[in-house]
Protein backbone atom coordinates (compact mmCIF):
# COMPACT_ATOMS: atom_id res chain seq x y z
CA UNK A 1 0.00 0.00 0.00
CA UNK A 2 1.41 3.01 -0.90
CA UNK A 3 2.08 5.72 2.39
CA UNK A 4 2.11 9.43 1.54
CA UNK A 5 4.45 11.54 3.67
CA UNK A 6 4.41 15.44 4.18
CA UNK A 7 7.59 17.51 4.80
CA UNK A 8 6.60 19.81 6.93
CA UNK A 9 9.13 22.35 8.66
CA UNK A 10 6.69 24.09 10.43
CA UNK A 11 6.44 27.09 7.67
CA UNK A 12 3.93 28.26 5.61
CA UNK A 13 5.08 26.00 2.50
CA UNK A 14 4.72 22.82 4.33
CA UNK A 15 1.95 23.78 6.88
CA UNK A 16 -0.23 24.60 4.06
CA UNK A 17 0.30 21.19 2.35
CA UNK A 18 -0.24 19.10 5.60
CA UNK A 19 -3.52 21.20 5.87
CA UNK A 20 -4.96 20.29 2.15
CA UNK A 21 -3.60 16.75 3.08
CA UNK A 22 -5.49 16.41 6.11
CA UNK A 23 -8.56 17.40 4.38
CA UNK A 24 -8.30 14.29 2.35
CA UNK A 25 -7.07 12.28 4.94
CA UNK A 26 -8.09 12.24 8.41
CA UNK A 27 -4.42 10.35 9.17
CA UNK A 28 -1.29 11.51 7.84
CA UNK A 29 2.53 11.06 7.90
CA UNK A 30 4.82 14.31 8.55
CA UNK A 31 8.22 14.18 8.75
CA UNK A 32 10.43 17.25 9.63
CA UNK A 33 14.13 17.72 9.31
CA UNK A 34 15.77 19.71 12.05
CA UNK A 35 19.37 21.16 12.30
CA UNK A 36 20.92 20.80 15.57
CA UNK A 37 24.09 23.06 15.58
CA UNK A 38 21.90 25.72 14.13
CA UNK A 39 20.43 28.86 15.96
CA UNK A 40 18.47 26.68 19.05
CA UNK A 41 16.02 29.41 18.94
CA UNK A 42 14.76 28.89 15.59
CA UNK A 43 14.47 25.01 16.30
CA UNK A 44 12.26 25.85 19.46
CA UNK A 45 10.30 28.20 16.93
CA UNK A 46 9.75 25.79 14.43
CA UNK A 47 8.93 23.29 17.10
CA UNK A 48 6.44 25.37 19.21
CA UNK A 49 4.06 26.13 16.01
CA UNK A 50 4.08 22.53 15.13
CA UNK A 51 2.98 21.72 18.63
CA UNK A 52 0.40 23.98 18.49
CA UNK A 53 -0.52 22.85 15.00
CA UNK A 54 -0.99 19.32 16.17
CA UNK A 55 -3.13 20.16 19.05
CA UNK A 56 -5.52 22.08 16.90
CA UNK A 57 -5.44 19.13 14.46
CA UNK A 58 -5.84 17.03 16.81
CA UNK A 59 -9.45 18.65 19.11
CA UNK A 60 -10.55 18.51 15.13
CA UNK A 61 -10.43 15.04 14.74
CA UNK A 62 -7.25 14.32 12.48
CA UNK A 63 -4.55 12.42 13.27
CA UNK A 64 -0.69 13.09 12.40
CA UNK A 65 1.95 10.97 12.99
CA UNK A 66 5.13 13.04 13.52
CA UNK A 67 8.81 11.94 13.08
CA UNK A 68 11.58 14.03 13.58
CA UNK A 69 14.80 13.31 11.51
CA UNK A 70 17.92 15.50 13.19
CA UNK A 71 20.60 16.76 10.96
CA UNK A 72 24.41 17.53 11.52
CA UNK A 73 26.15 19.98 10.10
CA UNK A 74 30.03 18.93 9.34
CA UNK A 75 32.87 21.40 9.10
CA UNK A 76 34.03 19.50 5.81
CA UNK A 77 32.71 22.47 2.94
CA UNK A 78 35.26 24.62 1.62
CA UNK A 79 34.43 28.24 2.61
CA UNK A 80 32.51 29.67 0.12
CA UNK A 81 30.99 26.51 -1.17
CA UNK A 82 27.07 26.60 -0.25
CA UNK A 83 24.66 23.64 -1.26
CA UNK A 84 20.99 23.99 -2.14
CA UNK A 85 18.68 22.33 0.41
CA UNK A 86 16.80 20.31 -2.23
CA UNK A 87 19.89 18.88 -3.06
CA UNK A 88 20.15 17.02 0.47
CA UNK A 89 16.61 16.87 1.52
CA UNK A 90 14.63 15.15 -1.28
CA UNK A 91 17.16 12.14 -2.02
CA UNK A 92 17.62 11.75 1.73
CA UNK A 93 13.68 11.65 2.18
CA UNK A 94 13.73 9.27 -0.77
CA UNK A 95 16.56 7.39 0.84
CA UNK A 96 14.51 6.88 4.12
CA UNK A 97 11.19 6.66 2.50
CA UNK A 98 8.94 3.28 2.63
CA UNK A 99 9.26 1.16 -0.37
CA UNK A 100 6.11 2.15 -2.13
CA UNK A 101 5.25 5.90 -1.12
CA UNK A 102 4.59 9.29 -2.58
CA UNK A 103 6.59 12.02 -0.77
CA UNK A 104 4.55 15.90 -0.41
CA UNK A 105 6.68 18.68 -0.87
CA UNK A 106 5.72 22.57 -0.04
CA UNK A 107 8.32 23.68 -3.07
CA UNK A 108 6.79 27.06 -4.92
CA UNK A 109 6.73 28.49 -8.04
CA UNK A 110 10.48 30.05 -7.19
CA UNK A 111 12.03 28.12 -5.07
CA UNK A 112 15.48 26.99 -6.95
CA UNK A 113 14.39 23.09 -7.22
CA UNK A 114 12.72 23.99 -10.34
CA UNK A 115 16.05 24.79 -11.95
CA UNK A 116 17.13 21.53 -11.30
CA UNK A 117 13.96 19.34 -11.46
CA UNK A 118 15.02 17.41 -14.66
CA UNK A 119 18.41 16.27 -12.86
CA UNK A 120 16.52 16.20 -9.52
CA UNK A 121 14.24 12.93 -11.72
CA UNK A 122 16.98 11.62 -13.13
CA UNK A 123 18.30 11.24 -9.68
CA UNK A 124 15.34 9.71 -7.82
CA UNK A 125 15.05 7.37 -11.07
CA UNK A 126 18.36 5.84 -10.28
CA UNK A 127 17.79 5.95 -6.39
CA UNK A 128 14.62 4.15 -6.68
CA UNK A 129 16.20 1.82 -9.15
CA UNK A 130 19.11 0.73 -7.01
CA UNK A 131 17.24 0.72 -3.78
CA UNK A 132 14.43 -1.16 -5.68
CA UNK A 133 11.76 1.37 -4.53
CA UNK A 134 8.47 2.76 -5.79
CA UNK A 135 8.29 6.54 -4.52
CA UNK A 136 6.91 9.39 -6.16
CA UNK A 137 8.04 12.90 -5.81
CA UNK A 138 4.63 15.00 -5.29
CA UNK A 139 4.11 19.22 -5.35
CA UNK A 140 1.10 20.51 -4.79
CA UNK A 141 2.01 24.22 -4.50
CA UNK A 142 4.37 24.13 -7.79
CA UNK A 143 2.24 26.97 -9.26
CA UNK A 144 1.37 28.53 -6.16
CA UNK A 145 2.97 32.21 -5.56
CA UNK A 146 4.59 33.10 -2.07
CA UNK A 147 1.90 35.70 -1.70
CA UNK A 148 -1.11 33.37 -2.74
CA UNK A 149 0.17 31.15 -0.05
CA UNK A 150 0.52 33.29 2.32
CA UNK A 151 -3.13 34.25 1.22
CA UNK A 152 -4.77 30.93 2.18
CA UNK A 153 -2.97 30.73 5.60
CA UNK A 154 -4.75 33.78 6.19
CA UNK A 155 -7.69 32.90 5.06
CA UNK A 156 -7.72 29.40 7.24
CA UNK A 157 -6.58 31.12 10.37
CA UNK A 158 -3.10 29.48 10.54
CA UNK A 159 -0.49 31.85 11.00
CA UNK A 160 0.06 31.35 14.75
CA UNK A 161 0.89 27.91 13.56
CA UNK A 162 3.37 28.73 11.11
CA UNK A 163 7.23 29.93 11.40
CA UNK A 164 9.61 31.23 8.87
CA UNK A 165 12.02 33.50 11.01
CA UNK A 166 16.17 32.26 10.93
CA UNK A 167 17.17 34.60 13.79
CA UNK A 168 14.48 34.92 15.97
CA UNK A 169 14.80 38.06 18.91
CA UNK A 170 14.83 37.13 22.65
CA UNK A 171 11.07 37.56 22.94
CA UNK A 172 10.84 34.83 20.40
CA UNK A 173 9.89 37.59 17.68
CA UNK A 174 10.76 37.30 13.83
CA UNK A 175 14.27 39.83 13.51
CA UNK A 176 12.14 41.31 10.35
CA UNK A 177 15.59 41.52 8.17
CA UNK A 178 16.47 37.51 7.51
CA UNK A 179 15.70 36.38 3.84
CA UNK A 180 12.43 34.59 5.23
CA UNK A 181 11.16 37.72 7.27
CA UNK A 182 12.23 39.68 3.74
CA UNK A 183 10.40 37.43 1.75
CA UNK A 184 7.20 37.59 3.72
CA UNK A 185 7.21 41.11 3.78
CA UNK A 186 7.75 41.34 0.13
CA UNK A 187 4.10 38.40 -0.38
CA UNK A 188 2.62 40.58 2.20
CA UNK A 189 3.04 43.54 0.16
CA UNK A 190 2.44 41.68 -3.37
CA UNK A 191 -1.05 40.85 -1.85
CA UNK A 192 -2.06 44.18 -0.40
CA UNK A 193 -1.14 45.62 -4.00
CA UNK A 194 -3.70 42.36 -5.80
CA UNK A 195 -6.43 43.47 -3.12
CA UNK A 196 -6.50 47.06 -4.03
CA UNK A 197 -4.13 48.51 -0.96
CA UNK A 198 -1.00 50.22 -2.56
CA UNK A 199 -0.20 51.59 0.39
CA UNK A 200 4.10 50.63 0.68
CA UNK A 201 4.54 48.24 3.76
CA UNK A 202 7.92 47.75 3.60
CA UNK A 203 11.40 49.84 3.37
CA UNK A 204 13.47 48.54 0.51
CA UNK A 205 16.42 46.35 2.14
CA UNK A 206 19.43 44.36 1.50
CA UNK A 207 19.09 40.60 1.68
CA UNK A 208 22.16 38.43 2.88
CA UNK A 209 21.76 34.95 2.26
CA UNK A 210 23.16 32.85 5.01
CA UNK A 211 24.80 30.11 3.40
CA UNK A 212 23.85 26.14 3.50
CA UNK A 213 26.60 23.58 4.93
CA UNK A 214 26.48 19.96 4.40
CA UNK A 215 24.91 17.85 6.91
CA UNK A 216 24.58 14.08 7.99
CA UNK A 217 21.73 12.30 9.51
CA UNK A 218 22.28 11.50 13.30
CA UNK A 219 19.15 10.51 14.83
CA UNK A 220 15.73 10.05 14.16
CA UNK A 221 13.16 10.16 16.36
CA UNK A 222 9.83 9.04 16.50
CA UNK A 223 6.84 11.49 18.00
CA UNK A 224 4.27 9.44 18.02
CA UNK A 225 0.42 9.37 17.04
CA UNK A 226 -1.70 12.17 17.84
CA UNK A 227 -5.12 11.40 18.25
Amino acid sequence: MNKRIVIWSGGYDSTLCLWNELQKNKQVEAWSFVWTSIDPSKNLAEHNVREKFKKKVKKLGYIINHKIINLRHEDIIPEGYSVMQASMFVPLTVFLAPLDSTIVFGFHWKDDYWAFSERFNEVIKSQCSVMNKNVELEFPLRNYKKWEIIRDIKVLKLEKYVWTCEFPLHNMKPCGNCEPCINKKLALYENKIRNGNNKPMMKTVDIEVKEVSYCSVTKIEDEGTYV
